[in-house]
């Protein structure tokens, strides 16, 4: 993996921390000094890439305030001025794989987004030859200070800056996310995870060939005694196709001739082989979902765009902890059948919390 650092210490547009509510603040515009800033950038990886050329599978670059924050900084007059300017175009024309920054003291993680912000991939853990950048930004390592998504932010007058999941614009609508029945809907459009359990936190990159693995955690327990409690963990792989495509070993001696499409890999396997079990289909949303019986997690696979290509797609997937879902955050249905007289199943709606049990 090769590693840029970039100096965006620079507040280009002013500090929102010191005058965030001077109207006359110059806001992100095509002339603000970032983007001779980010010109800078571009040589800075130039150099970089063309020094190893060859030498490197992965690219992550380093930074001071992370362009895809949720929490005080998500305003910011700089932040914005950057992302104008063209910093996340910069990293899609160099193929950067992921983006890593702090400053704002909480973990957050992006979908897979391209130059423009949007996103490129599904709500996803398990993603395969992803056509843009990982954002992450890491929460505070010293247990020194932290900030709260929706408590607050340093420029409370930006009227055009972030740009929100439900389509809202601006430090006003983000600060609705503290009174929403679904606050999700008031975090910055790229944002896919984020954790604020007020402790430390570290993550862990396995890089291996084509694949890097990431899991972050969070310190947990006596401060004498501490642990490590994961809150986050995704997989991300060059891998562009999983080979021809093969067909099973009774095509043309059988009625029912079957062609292997598409192939999902947990990463997981234990001494019976695989882990994956209990599979199901929903035809309406194009997901298949299965469980993960070693993880412990039910396992999410977007199988609606599959085509027939020719070779096998490897499938991308999304890891759901089904027991960690807070109570009242979802509905789920249950099927009740009388067995005896026949009757058509009825349908009950339950909102609620589910015990999970071994």
């Amino acid at each position: 993996m090769l590693f840029v650092t970039l100096n965006t210490g620079a507040y280009p547009g002013g500090n929102d921390s010191l005058d965030g509510e001077n109207t006359e603040l110059e806001s992100a515009q095509a002339e603000n000094e970032a983007v001779g800033i980010v010109e800078n950038f571009r040589k800075t990886l130039t150099a970089a890439t063309s020094d190893y050329e060859g030498e490197y599978d992965w690219i992550m670059v380093t930074h001071h305030k992370s362009t895809q924050t949720v929490a005080k900084h998500a305003a910011d007059s700089d932040i914005e001025n950057y992302v104008d300017a063209g910093f996340e175009k910069l990293m899609d024309e160099f193929d950067v794989d992921f983006v890593l920054g702090g400053h704002d003291h909480v973990y957050s993680r992006s979908y897979v987004l391209n130059g423009n912000g949007e996103r490129v991939s599904e709500k996803l853990d398990t993603i395969n030859d992803p056509q843009g950048t990982i954002y992450l930004t890491g929460n505070c390592a010293s247990d020194m200070q932290y900030y709260t998504p929706f408590e607050k932010v340093d420029k409370a007058n930006n009227a055009d800056y972030p740009i929100l999941a439900n389509g809202e614009k601006g430090s006003a609508a983000y600060l609705k996310g503290q009174t929403a029945e679904n606050p999700a809907d008031y975090l910055p459009v790229g944002n896919q995870e984020y954790n604020q359990e007020y402790s430390p936190s570290y993550a862990m990159f396995n890089v291996e060939g084509n694949t890097v693995s990431v899991k972050v955690y969070n310190i947990d327990g006596e401060s004498d005694n501490p642990t490590s409690k994961q809150i986050d963990a995704f997989t991300v792989t060059k891998n562009k196709d999983g080979g021809l495509q093969s067909k099973g070993f009774e095509n043309g001696k059988a009625s029912l001739k079957l062609t292997q499409l598409a192939r999902y890999d947990s990463g997981m396997t234990n001494a019976d082989g695989g882990v994956m079990e209990i599979v199901d289909y929903n035809a309406k949303t194009g997901w298949a979902y299965t469980v993960n019986g070693q993880a412990g997690v039910l396992s999410a696979i977007p199988l609606s765009k599959l085509t027939d290509t020719g070779r096998i797609k490897p499938l991308d997937g999304n890891d759901i902890d089904i027991s960690a879902v807070p109570a009242g955050a979802y509905t789920y249905k249950v099927m009740v059948w009388n067995s005896l007289s026949g009757q058509v199943p009825k349908v009950k709606a339950y909102s609620g919390s589910v015990t999970i049990s071994e």
